[in-house]
């Protein structure tokens, strides 16, 4: 009785959640400044992609993205069982990640992906989650990338107004209605393909500069006077 009650909670809030999120993406003017057309190419499969972004501004890509065979995690958590339920519907295939010390269940999640992106999905991935800490990449997205032969392109979001959530660990953010948003697409990411532990350290970082410059260079830009 409280597993049904808990999931028809879940499917409320999962419902709500979608009806103000579609109102609030269709009112902003979302700007998409990719030079390499990487989206279309990925659309049409002539590339095999990984998108790179900080957890605190995947609202933005998951409209972004809809519809397009991309592969994601989602934490096995109540949050993320939420999430899920927005996911799916709008043609994401979605891969449970264990938010807890689990390398088991980590690994075989990871392995579906892998599968997924060899089958012929893309793939969106938060560097820094599904526990942060907030804007410090993990070593992860470089072994998928080695393993299905994907490459890495590093996405930044920029945002005219906005509202943080502060008391979440990856800062979230949220756009605020009626606002502009930009998303930068930026170059492919060159890693060595090494799994060393000192070099996945300085790819690692590496990438985490590179996000950092393109979120700021949409901020900037998401500023500027129309």
């Amino acid at each position: 009785m409280y597993n049904q009650l808990a999931e028809m909670l879940a499917n409320l809030k999962a419902r709500i959640l979608k009806t103000c999120f579609d109102l609030l993406y269709s009112s902003l003017r979302v700007k998409i400044i990719d030079q390499e057309n990487v989206l279309g190419r990925a659309k049409q499969k002539e590339l095999k992609v990984i998108f790179a972004m900080f957890h605190h501004s995947y609202f933005i890509p998951f409209y972004i993205n809809r519809h397009n065979d991309y592969a994601v995690f989602t934490a096995k958590s109540r949050a993320g069982d939420i999430l899920t339920k927005l996911l799916k519907p709008a043609g994401y295939t979605v891969f449970r990640f264990p938010p807890d010390n689990d390398p088991k269940a980590a690994a075989r999640a990871t392995i579906e992906l892998i599968t997924a992106l060899k089958r012929g999905n893309q793939a969106a991935l938060t560097v820094d989650g599904p526990l942060g800490p907030n804007e410090k990449v993990k070593p992860g997205i470089f072994m998928i990338a080695g393993k299905s032969g994907a490459t890495i392109y590093p996405a930044g979001i920029g945002m005219q107004r906005s509202v943080t959530m502060h008391y979440r660990w990856d800062k979230f953010r949220l756009p605020l209605p009626f606002s502009k948003v930009v998303a930068i697409c930026g170059e492919s990411f060159t890693w060595s393909g090494s799994l060393d532990a000192n070099d996945l350290k300085k790819e690692c970082s590496e990438l985490e500069h590179a996000l950092k410059k393109l979120t700021e260079k949409a901020e900037l830009i998401a500023k500027e006077k129309d």
